[in-house]
């Protein structure tokens, strides 16, 4: 029998097929895509304040991607091993924060 916590019994089904293994792995792949366009961008592109700004964009549009996916995925998927759900949350918490404090960083440096 799945055991079930509130949170998830309270969620649609809709939000819980939003978050299925399948969906997350594509998320996580995506973003990890974007990531990797954007380090692409600055070495690849000319210097210029237009390559950081499309770097930065797209990074930041990877690391939505990743966390949403990291976050929503171990909140809502109930079919996850717990251990595994809460490294997910873990894991898109830090990239999160970690994000933030690069993007703080860089611009008051």
């Amino acid at each position: 029998m799945e055991r079930r916590g509130k949170l998830q019994q309270q969620m649609s089904p809709s939000i819980s097929k939003l978050f299925s293994e399948t969906s997350i792995a594509i998320g996580v792949v995506l973003g990890i895509l974007l990531m990797w366009i954007a380090s692409m961008i600055v070495i690849l592109g000319e210097t210029g304040r237009t390559v950081y700004k499309a770097s930065s964009v797209v990074s930041s549009l990877g690391t939505l991607f990743l966390t949403v996916m990291l976050v929503g995925g171990g909140i809502a998927n109930a079919r996850i091993e717990r251990t595994v759900r809460v490294g997910m949350v873990i894991m898109g918490v830090i990239l999160l924060v970690g994000f933030s404090l690069t993007s703080v960083l860089s611009v008051l440096f």
